[in-house]
C-alpha cells in the first residue's frame, strides 16, 4: 500500500534524479536547523552557495533548489526532507517568483498562491519561525511586479508571529537610493547579478538571526 511517507519519499528520489540535487544537512550542526527551499535564485547557479556561506557558521543548513517552482510546488520535498520536524526549527522560503509570473501569464491565481502559503505554515507548525523572501517587484514585466506586490500585500496580512518577512524588493530600492549609479543587480530581471545575490544572502542571514 503507497504511504503518504513513501509517497514523499518517491517524490523526493525523483526531484533529485530530476535536478542532480543531494541536498544533506551541513555547517554548523551544534546551531539551530534552518531548512532552506528555493527556486532557482537559490540554485548555485546565482545565490545558492552565497546563502550557504551566509548560514552555515552559525547554523546546521539543509538548502533544496528547484528552477521553476512555485509554492505548491516544492512543499512536498520540502516536507520529506527536514525528516523529523523538530531537526528544522528555522524554515526559510525563497519563492513566489513563478507564483508571480504565472499569474501574470494567468495560467496561476493569486488564491491559489495565498492557499500555497498557508500550507507551508501548516505544514511545519514545530518550526519556530519561517522567514519569506519577499518576491522581487523590479523586474523588466510590469504585469509580474504586480502580481509579486499582491502576494507579498498576502503574506504582509498575515498575523502569525512565527512569520518573518525579508523585504528584498526595498533592499534593492535602498540601494538605488544610496546610489542612483549602482548597475541593476539582475542578470536578466528574476535572477541576480553578484552584489544581488550577496544581498540577498546576507538579508536572509540578518532575517533568520532576529528569529526567537
Amino acid at each position: 500500500m503507497l504511504t503518504r511517507k513513501n509517497t514523499i519519499i518517491a517524490i523526493i528520489l525523483f526531484a533529485v534524479l530530476l535536478t542532480g540535487c543531494y541536498p544533506v544537512w551541513g555547517g554548523n550542526l551544534t546551531g539551530r536547523r534552518v531548512g532552506v527551499f528555493t527556486d532557482s535564485i537559490g540554485t548555485d547557479s546565482y545565490a545558492g552557495q552565497e546563502i550557504d556561506a551566509a548560514l552555515k557558521p552559525a547554523y546546521g543548513e539543509l538548502r533544496y533548489s528547484h528552477s521553476g517552482w512555485r509554492y505548491d510546488q516544492l512543499l512536498p520535498s520540502a516536507d520529506g526532507l527536514v525528516g523529523d520536524p523538530q531537526d528544522e526549527q528555522i524554515t526559510v522560503i525563497e519563492l513566489g517568483t513563478n507564483d508571480a509570473i504565472q499569474i501574470a501569464g494567468g495560467t496561476w491565481t493569486l488564491d491559489q498562491a495565498k492557499t500555497s502559503i498557508d500550507r507551508w505554515m501548516a505544514e511545519f507548525p514545530a518550526s519556530a519561525c519561517t522567514v519569506f523572501v519577499e518576491p522581487s517587484t523590479k523586474t523588466l514585466n510590469p504585469k509580474v511586479n504586480t502580481a509579486a506586490q499582491q502576494i507579498i500585500d498576502y503574506l504582509k496580512s498575515l498575523t502569525d508571529t512565527r512569520i518573518r518577512l525579508y523585504d528584498w524588493p526595498q533592499a534593492i530600492q535602498d540601494l538605488y537610493n544610496s546610489d542612483p549609479s549602482h548597475p541593476y543587480p539582475f542578470v536578466d530581471g528574476v535572477h541576480p547579478t553578484q552584489p544581488g545575490q550577496d544581498m540577498l544572502a546576507a538579508g536572509i542571514r540578518t532575517t533568520v538571526d532576529t528569529c526567537p
